[in-house]
């Protein structure tokens, strides 16, 4: 049996439009009505912009409001956390924003989007470890130490976990797929069925 190169790439081709087609139709099953639109708008609202600028003014207080030189390990690394959460809460926010105006993504974009999301959700969580595993050393191991330079370790520590962070991120999106599930109901031109893609959206919203 002959198959031509052609017929197999106007097979891919009817696939991509018609998973795409589906991922439309599933969008406005969900927000389709007026009174889903108006709490899909309310949420982003909430989540994406009043959300990032209550975290940022925590982070200004917490930078302004007092002795800077108070700022231990554990307060410079968590400014740095929530700094990776506003910008992968921006990020977010602003994929679901333009793919209710503008529709899907294409896939080679978001591949790139994809990958710096991971990178500060990399940075967000290890961070996070580090400093319970630094609180653990204030506790036992550092209990009888005067002195530790704060700003030069939270820096120290600050570029290592984002040079770990960018090397995993780059490692998983190798084979050029998404990893975060929530940008892949947003993409077009998938390399995955429908099928799946909606099963990961009923479990993301039943979650």
């Amino acid at each position: 049996m002959n198959v031509s190169l052609g017929s197999i790439n106007t097979t891919l081709d009817i696939l991509k439009v018609s998973t795409n087609t589906k991922l439309e139709k599933l969008h406005d099953e969900m927000y389709g009505s007026l009174g889903s639109k108006f709490g899909y708008y309310i949420l982003l609202i909430i989540s994406h912009v009043i959300a990032p600028v209550l975290l940022a003014g925590m982070i200004a207080y917490e930078k302004r409001g007092g002795d800077p030189q108070k700022r231990n390990i554990i307060n410079r690394l968590q400014s740095i956390g929530i700094i990776n959460q506003i910008l992968f809460t921006l990020i977010v926010g602003l994929v679901r924003f333009w793919r209710e105006v503008f529709g899907l993504i294409d896939l080679d974009v978001m591949i790139w989007i994809d990958c710096f999301a991971c990178i500060l959700l990399y940075n967000l969580i290890i961070t996070f470890d580090e400093m319970t595993i630094i609180q653990f050393f204030y506790i036992v191991v550092w209990k009888r130490v005067k002195r530790i330079d704060d700003e030069f370790w939270a820096s120290s520590i600050s570029v290592m976990t984002t040079g770990v962070s960018i090397w995993l991120s780059f490692a998983v999106h190798i084979d050029e797929s998404l990893q975060l599930r929530r940008f892949k109901i947003h993409t077009s031109n998938l390399k995955q069925e429908f099928e799946d893609l909606r099963y990961i959206e009923l479990t993301f919203f039943h979650a």
